[in-house]
C-alpha cells in the first residue's frame, strides 16, 4: 500500500465528512451526496465500507425507523457491522430518494428547543458520524500498516531544499538532490505526534483539525512541486493548536484526553522545523 496516497486520502475524506457534519439548511443535502459519492468512487475508501456491509444482511430500519406518527428514535443495533450496513444504507437511501431530503428525515427526531441548522448538524452527527469514525480509523489502521510495510516510505518523495542547480559547459543542468535531514526528522515527528494524539481516546472536531493540518504539512513535503501557502496554513493551525494546549484558560475546553496526549509532543520544536523549511520554500 502507498503510504503517501493513504495520507492523501485520509485527508481528503475527513474535509468531505467534515463538511457534511457542519451542513446547514443550504447545503445538507449536496454535503451528503458528496459523502455518498466518495464513499462509492475511492478504491480505499469503498474496500473499507463495502468490505464489511456487502456481507451484512440487516434492514436499516431496525436502526432507523419509517413511523410518523411521534418522534422517531434511533436503535443502535448490538453488532458493530449491522450499525455500519444500517448506516450505509439509509445514506444511500437518503441520497437515492428524490422524495427525501437531509432536513425533513432531522425533523422526525427530538433534538430540543435547536435552530434548524443545529437540527441538521445533531442529525448528521447522531445518524452518521459512527461510520465517518470508522473509515477514519480504517484509514489509520491502513497507513500505519503501510509504514511498517515500508519503513522508509515517508522520505520516498522528499528533496533537498538546498539542492543545488548547476549548468556546465555543455548546456546541460545537472540538479543535485539529496534527502533533507531537517525533513525526515519533521516527518518523524508529526507521524509520532499523530500516533499520540490518535490513541487519546479524543473523538471532538479540535483532534481532526490538527490531525488535518499535521496531514497537510507531509501531503506537501512529500510532493515534488510543495506550495508554500498550503504549508504556511497548516503550520498556522498547529501553532493555534499549541498555544491551545499551553494555555491554562484556552485548554480548558479540550478534553483531558487530548491535552494529556498533546502535551507528549514536543510542538515548539515541530514548529521551528516546520518554520525553518517554509522559509525555503519559494
Amino acid at each position: 500500500m502507498d503510504v503517501a496516497a493513504l495520507r492523501i486520502e485520509s485527508i481528503k475524506f475527513r474535509r468531505v465528512a467534515s463538511n457534511f457534519l457542519n451542513s446547514t439548511r443550504d447545503n445538507c443535502d449536496v454535503n451528503l451526496e458528496r459523502l455518498f459519492g466518495y464513499i462509492e468512487t475511492s478504491v480505499y475508501v469503498r474496500e473499507i465500507v463495502h468490505g464489511v456491509v456487502d456481507d451484512v444482511d440487516f434492514d436499516f430500519r431496525s436502526c432507523f425507523p419509517s413511523h410518523a406518527s411521534d418522534w422517531r428514535e434511533m436503535a443502535i443495533p448490538q453488532k458493530p457491522e449491522d450499525h455500519l450496513k444500517a448506516q450505509y444504507d439509509y445514506m444511500k437511501y437518503i441520497c437515492t430518494n428524490d422524495k427525501v431530503n437531509v432536513e425533513n428525515e432531522a425533523f422526525h427526531y427530538y433534538y430540543g428547543m435547536k435552530k434548524i441548522n443545529d437540527m441538521i448538524q445533531s442529525f448528521a452527527e447522531s445518524a452518521f458520524k459512527p461510520m465517518i469514525d470508522y473509515i477514519v480509523d480504517a484509514l489509520a489502521e491502513k497507513t500505519i500498516l503501510a509504514e511498517a510495510e515500508n519503513p522508509h516510505s515517508a522520505g520516498t518523495y522528499i528533496h533537498n531544499v538546498q539542492g543545488a542547480v548547476i549548468a556546465n559547459n555543455t548546456g546541460s543542468v545537472q540538479i543535485n538532490q539529496t534527502i533533507n535531514p531537517d525533513v525526515e526528522k519533521l516527518l518523524q515527528m508529526i507521524q509520532t505526534a499523530g500516533t499520540i494524539l490518535s490513541n487519546s481516546g479524543d473523538t471532538s472536531e479540535t483532534l481532526e483539525s490538527i490531525k488535518d493540518d499535521l496531514d497537510s504539512i507531509v501531503e506537501q513535503l512529500q510532493s515534488e512541486h510543495p506550495k508554500k501557502s498550503r504549508v504556511r496554513k497548516a503550520l498556522d493551525g498547529i501553532k493555534s493548536f499549541a498555544g491551545n494546549v499551553c494555555s491554562d484558560t484556552a485548554s480548558a475546553a479540550l478534553s483531558g484526553a487530548l491535552v494529556a496526549a498533546a502535551s507528549q509532543v514536543d510542538w515548539n520544536a515541530m514548529i521551528q522545523l516546520g518554520s525553518n523549511l517554509l522559509s525555503q520554500l519559494h
